[in-house]
């Protein structure tokens, strides 16, 4: 038998070793120059990303530092972060440095959702400083600045030194040993003298953020990257002088200048309360300065920086230019500070931006005086407790008689309380307690008040034309809080008033004006629905920020808060207890008293950022025709930022 086997294909030699290398070292020089290709265009493509990165980032920050020198807070809030504390800090002297130097952007960098950027400017000593600004992007593109950014600063580390204990951040701990001799001999030097022995051991907290120390005992002070490093990355001479400004203010006895008006009729209760206040701390010592008319007049932020605090409420203009201390830190940490011991109605009035800019002391609430005989001449019903804004001008109407002796006018409001009280109760949906509603002043409430006030000078014999009194003057308008008292320029509408049917007034004047004809007292009126809305003008006391013994002042105007003030203006006491302590309600004359205790539940502080509302440049175009809506949004803008 035979066998038929197929032919195969002829199979290749087995490749040697030595031909496959020789292969693959062909091949690997185009795999090398593919690689280099790839990483070069890598390498551009991240290198063109960081420079359009670090160029968004020096476009933004020429747009805030051109916001801040042209004092455009428009502008310049509107690329910085909602944060209330981030607000308040921008405005502190030594977060102005950056733009008012010619600061630059060294460099910028992505962390995931935010950018860290460099910032340098010529510091002192001819060196060189350096800072660190976080940025994030928003949804449309453009940056925003931010306070911080946690993946930066790492965790938080204590260490335990001869002085006290340090807490720091991974960030920061490179300068331990430094800030251990720096604070070590800081502290050698003041107390070979005197020092405060019961605040050591101290606990000093190196802070990624800008709030400030508040209570004795622990400093805080933001980081060496967000005050200053010097040109070889170390804390500059910036940080070190923070350093010791803050070991002083806790360590060494303190002596406070206290400002306050020459001719407040509280003078006397001040010399009071600091006897009082130098016995319970002996280590402080309260300087009262006094302020005549012209001074005040002039006050500024140049004029108050020799103090440390003021017995004012301060002008929004002084706040914007960060010339007073944010004091909502110091309310917040001191254990000793009784938040639930303030009317509600005051306590609010200490605010702007959420954050507190006085600490209350008292409230100024006008009330409307009316002359019986008037009402009776014309057989009218006087007003009630609870009465509307038709009420008002229908009596205005029927009391007042155009061209005679007496009630020539039905109503006068010689200052903007009634212009307030009719924005704040226009269109107001509030069933309660006014206050808690959180209403805000509205530009149609303006218009809509400013219209009516107009309407009613057009009308003769409702009300005149309190613009004519030259010159046109709110005492509340002033950049400080005048007291109510009789002066040349309350003189000046003096003779209208007495040709009034109502007007409004201070209850400080109720017996006086009872002595020139008989006399009702009541409420701003209201609608249907609610009571009126009486606006309060609250007074209390500032902390300057150039200030270098903030601790030592926020304590003595702790003190002045509690300290039974005997103020012959029947200002409302800003604490319940001492409205009980001074028997404040029951000592009012019974009208005074029922009309006051009607109104004060429903009464309104005028905040803040409202008190440029109503301005006689506003009045006066309504007067002359203007719309009130196209004049609502006039009030003078606020000029942002201290000229250095």
């Amino acid at each position: 038998m035979q066998w038929h086997i197929a032919d195969e294909e002829p199979q290749p030699p087995p490749a040697s070793p030595e031909s496959g290398f020789s292969r693959w070292w062909l091949l690997l020089p185009l795999l090398l120059l593919a690689l280099l290709a790839g990483w070069q265009l890598n390498r551009r493509a991240g290198q063109a990303a960081e420079a359009e990165l670090l160029e968004a980032v020096r476009a933004q920050f020429a747009l805030e530092q051109e916001a801040f020198r042209r004092g455009d807070g428009e502008l310049f809030w509107a690329v910085q972060s909602p944060d209330a504390a981030w607000f308040a800090a921008q405005l502190q002297p030594v977060n102005q440095l950056i733009y008012r130097r010619e600061t630059a952007v060294s460099s910028a960098v992505q962390y995931g959702s935010r950018i860290w950027a460099n910032l340098t400017w010529p510091g002192a000593a001819g060196e060189t400083w350096q800072r660190v600004a976080f940025y994030t992007e928003q949804p449309d593109g453009r940056l925003r600045r931010v306070p911080t950014d946690p993946a930066f600063w790492g965790s938080r580390r204590s260490i335990n030194y001869q002085w006290g204990t340090l807490s720091v951040h991974q960030a920061d701990q490179e300068w331990g040993s430094d800030i251990d001799r720096f604070v070590g001999a800081t502290i050698a030097d003041i107390c070979a003298q005197r020092c405060l022995n019961d605040r050591l051991p101290l606990q000093l907290i190196i802070a990624p953020d800008l709030e400030p120390g508040v209570r004795p005992g622990q400093i805080r002070i933001p980081s060496p990257h967000l005050l200053a490093l010097n040109g070889a990355g170390q804390p500059a001479e910036l940080f070190w002088a923070a350093l010791q400004t803050a070991l002083v203010d806790q360590l060494t006895p303190a002596r406070i200048r206290f400002a306050v008006p020459e001719k407040t009729d509280a003078l006397q209760d001040y010399q009071q309360a600091k006897r009082a206040f130098e016995a319970q701390f002996p280590h402080i010592q309260v300087e009262i300065i006094l302020l005549n008319a012209a001074e005040i007049a002039a006050i500024s932020p140049e004029t108050i920086r020799s103090f440390d605090a003021l017995a004012f409420t301060p002008h929004p203009m002084l706040i914007a230019t960060g010339a007073v201390r944010d004091l909502t830190p110091y309310m917040s940490a001191d254990p000793d500070f009784d938040r639930g011991d303030f009317y509600e109605q005051i306590w609010q009035g200490a605010f702007w931006r959420d954050r507190a800019w006085l600490l209350p002391q008292a409230a100024a609430m006008p009330v409307l005086f009316y002359d019986n005989t008037a009402y009776e001449a014309v057989v009218q019903p006087p007003p009630s407790l609870r009465w509307t804004w038709a009420e008002l001008e229908a009596d205005m109407a029927a009391t007042a008689v155009p061209g005679a002796d007496l009630h020539q006018y039905g109503f006068l409001a010689p200052q903007k309380n009634a212009l307030f009280s009719y924005a704040y109760s226009w269109q107001n949906e509030c069933t309660r307690n006014t206050v808690l509603c959180d209403q805000p002043l509205t530009a149609p409430a303006v218009a809509a008040a400013l219209e009516w006030y107009a309407a009613l000078v057009r009308a003769e014999g409702l009300h005149p034309d309190i613009t004519r009194f030259t010159p046109y003057h709110d005492e509340t308008t002033t950049p400080y809080f005048l007291l109510p008292a009789r002066s040349p320029i309350r003189d000046s509408w003096q003779s209208a008033r007495r040709q009034a049917v109502i007007w409004v007034d201070w209850p400080a004047d109720y017996e006086f004006r009872r002595l020139l004809a008989p006399l009702g007292v009541t409420s701003f009126p209201g609608s249907e629905r609610f009571d009126g809305i009486t606006p309060l003008w609250v007074y209390g006391h500032f902390i300057t920020a150039d200030s270098e013994r903030p601790l030592a002042t926020w304590q003595w105007l702790h003190f002045l808060s509690r300290y039974p003030l005997q103020l012959q203006h029947r200002y409302v006491p800003a604490r319940p207890s001492l409205a009980i302590t001074t028997r404040y309600w029951q000592t009012l004359p019974r009208p005074l008293n029922d009309a006051m205790s009607t109104a004060f539940p429903f009464a309104r502080p005028v905040m803040i950022g409202e008190q440029l509302q109503f301005s006689g440049e506003q009045i006066e175009a309504v007067l002359g025709g203007a719309e009130g809506t196209a004049v609502a949004d006039t009030a003078p803008p606020l000029r942002w930022f201290t000229e250095e």
